[in-house]
């Protein structure tokens, strides 16, 4: 028998904690669902099979934005089927908070929650452990909750191994189940002989004190108080205000000294940036190709305090606690006993790095080994692109995977940056001093959007501008792959603003969120929950109310798409040009705004065939136009309204080998694509949102690429004018990114 904690998620720069509850290598329940638990659960192989217990300390982004995750990835086990069920255990705000970020009213029916008010609730029908909330509150403050996991003493084991090894049979078998004695070669065998002795169970305490304002209620604990003999492991969950406060450091060593104390705070932990498998070949990739492949440090990016580190075990020491340090992917024994020999880690989040100089020569030895490789390579090293915008975007390729995260891809997610009126004042370059001096909008923001945005750009002062110089969040429909991330973006957006400016200054620097109506209540509730830090700089616009198609695509009541007209080029720009005389106030601001920092001459949106409130973006700069389309099967208002743009950024869910799915599924295909292209002439077409069949990147043919489409994939990145030239590198990428594994 085995009881312990895995840590899928820590407290880095880019996550919070998540813990599973592991039982004889059985996922049995879960504590806090972090933004980006779904790819991490994906690397760890995790099966949630017998999971149907979800535990919260806190009721926000930080520790409930990867609930819905996890329903998709329920969902797509299969765990339905079978008729799952699924309880959900927090402090008050749990359900409401669940409720916003939800557009499935099936989970909410068959999900039930139980938000605590009090202390020493035994909540949990499970075989292995009761899980007893220890509350604790603040003033001003939402509440927030920590769980004592205590084991129930599991009766004698029949050694039925030894039994037959001795030659027992059947009947004597149940006789000593029975309690009887039985006799086997003129031997007396007792019952208690052939059954394991009961071990006395010990707990674990997960203990989560978010801020230095908890810590009387903590100290007032009674229920904490009573538990402390049974307690082998206490995992914190706290910032170093509070791990290092000698008050807290006497209250733990005293009511848990015999326990293992491990440490999850973001100024101690380890970053090490395991989930992204190809960083390695993207590392050597850059080598190929610098401008379309971002530069990735092969070695952990390491952000703990040594110094800090070593005043916390001094201080621990002193009181005879013992202190360990929260890894990625660590597995924490807690029962029968604590033991440090026995605390493993995961493979999959410490595999070993690849030397540079090895990827290198790898990359190197592909490419000399055809010579149409070799002919691809030295094009792309020393092409100029004959085409110069001003005003010129930037655009990383966030993530590239339809409906749930991958081990290779995250879901859709780009980031586009523009000088706007600051252009010229620094070159072009992955450099601080060049995002300090543009501005960024996001198309599409799935789970784990920012944590892509950290990985990509690797050094946090350049994360941080990016996310300080925000301008806008876009999102096309209301589908989780598209808008799970939306709420972590801002939070952190606002987190970088108020760090630098203060409160009062960091309100008047507009986000505009730009989002279907049908999101619209969602986000409301965010602000009123308080989810949402600084609700005076967030601009809501609705889609709806700036799209230059006024018809509906998608009619809820039955889900059966409207014909609509095919416009000329003519009649399109007369609807364009109506809807910019608009005299709604709000909009008007927001394109002033635009056409201010960024110099964008028209920002507006058009719907698509594919969901209830699905919409597209159109955006022209000074002399490019960009649209992106979202998630549409084939429609009339892509062809109308993205006419000559010179990037068409499409979803291409179904590749050329992949079996077409039913058309209510409202996805394109690379066929449908290819004569999409035909119709609208786009300078170039860039694909994105590839089914989750696809591991890394699609596989493409010649005729396909003639026509200067792009396959994108996670981490791609180029300037405006380098997608002249980016399709063509495409057969070297087959090549050098493989599929398999």
């Amino acid at each position: 028998m085995r009881l312990w904690l895995r840590v899928i998620c820590n407290t880095t720069r880019d996550m919070t904690p998540s813990l599973v509850l592991m039982f004889e290598n059985t996922v049995m329940l879960i504590i806090n669902l972090c933004d980006g638990f779904q790819r991490q659960a994906s690397v760890a192989k995790l099966k949630f099979i017998h999971c149907n217990e979800l535990f919260f300390t806190e009721a926000n982004v930080d520790a409930a934005n990867g609930l819905i995750g996890f329903y998709c990835s329920a969902i797509n086990a299969g765990k339905f089927a079978s008729g799952f069920k699924c309880n959900i255990y927090g402090p008050k705000g749990i359900k409401r908070f669940s409720e916003n970020v939800s557009f499935n009213d099936h989970m909410l029916m068959v999900w039930t929650f139980k938000e605590f008010e009090c202390s020493n609730i035994e909540c949990t029908a499970n075989k292995a452990v009761k899980m007893i909330p220890i509350l604790l509150k603040a003033e001003g403050r939402n509440d927030a909750v920590s769980y004592i996991i205590d084991p129930v003493a599991f009766p004698p084991k029949f050694k039925g191994k030894e039994a037959k090894q001795m030659g027992l049979s059947v009947a004597q078998i149940k006789e000593l189940i029975a309690g009887k004695n039985v006799t086997l070669n003129e031997t007396t065998i007792t019952p208690e002989s052939m059954f394991n002795t009961s071990i006395k169970p010990t707990g674990a305490l997960v203990l989560c004190v978010p801020h230095f304002d908890y810590i009387p209620s903590l100290f007032t604990n009674k229920e904490l108080l009573s538990k402390h003999s049974d307690i082998g492991l206490v995992y914190h969950i706290a910032p170093y205000e509070v791990l290092s406060n000698t008050d807290y450091i006497d209250f733990v060593g005293k009511i848990a000294y015999k326990a293992m104390h491990v440490m999850d705070c973001k100024e101690l932990n380890d970053d090490t940036a395991p989930r992204y498998y190809s960083q390695i070949e993207l590392k050597a990739l850059h080598q190929c190709n610098s401008r379309l492949f971002p530069d990735f440090p092969l070695k952990p990016l390491h952000i703990k305090d040594e110094k800090k580190r070593e005043i916390l075990v001094d201080e621990y020491k002193k009181r005879g606690v013992g202190v360990m340090f929260s890894e990625l992917g660590r597995d924490y024994d807690f029962w029968p006993k604590f033991d440090v020999s026995k605390q493993s880690c995961l493979p999959g989040f410490h595999q070993p790095l690849v030397e540079e100089e090895k990827a290198v020569k790898a990359v190197s030895g592909t490419i000399n080994s055809s010579e149409k490789l070799k002919a691809i390579h030295k094009l792309c090293e020393t092409v100029v692109a004959t085409r110069k915008f001003h005003n010129e975007p930037f655009i990383a390729v966030l993530g590239t995977a339809a409906q749930n995260p991958l081990k290779y891809r995250c879901v859709s997610s780009i980031y586009m940056n523009i000088p706007g009126s600051l252009e010229g004042k620094v070159p072009r370059s992955n450099t601080k001093e060049y995002f300090s001096n543009s501005f960024g909008i996001i198309l599409d923001a799935g789970e784990g959007s920012y944590g892509q945005i950290v990985d990509h750009f690797s050094d946090m002062e350049i994360v941080d501008c990016i996310i300080e110089n925000l301008q806008c969040i876009f999102i096309s429909h209301h589908h989780t792959d598209h808008m799970l991330g939306i709420a972590k973006l801002i939070k952190e957006s606002d987190l970088v603003i108020i760090k630098k400016y203060g409160k009062e200054i960091a309100k008047t620097k507009p986000l505009y969120v730009i989002i279907p109506d049908n999101m619209k209540i969602m986000m409301v509730d965010l602000l009123e929950m308080g989810a949402i830090l600084l609700s005076e700089r967030l601009r809501v616009i609705i889609s709806e109310s700036i799209s230059a198609d006024t018809g509906a695509y998608y009619v809820k009541a039955n889900k059966n798409p409207i014909p609509q007209k095919e416009f000329s080029k003519e009649e399109a720009e007369k609807m364009v040009e109506e809807l910019y005389k608009s005299d709604n106030a709000k909009i008007k601001e927001m394109w002033d705004y635009f056409g201010k920092m960024m110099c964008i001459k028209r920002f507006h949106t058009y719907q698509t065939n594919h969901c209830s409130g699905s919409h597209g973006v159109f955006i022209e700069g000074k002399d490019w136009k960009i649209a992106y389309t979202g998630d549409t099967f084939p429609c009339l208002t892509v062809q109308n309204f993205t006419r000559n743009v010179d990037l068409l950024i499409h979803e291409c869910t179904f590749s050329d080998d992949m079996k077409r799915m039913d058309d209510d599924i409202r996805h394109t295909s690379l066929a449908q694509c290819i004569g999409i292209y035909d119709k609208i002439s786009p300078w170039r077409m860039l694909l994105t949102h590839f089914s989750n069949k696809t591991k890394k990147i699609v596989n493409v043919s010649d005729e396909h690429l003639k026509r200067n489409i792009i396959i994108s994939f996670d981490h791609l990145q180029f300037h405006l004018s380098d997608a002249e030239w980016a399709s063509q590198l495409h057969p070297l990428l087959e090549a050098l990114i493989s599929n398999d594994g």
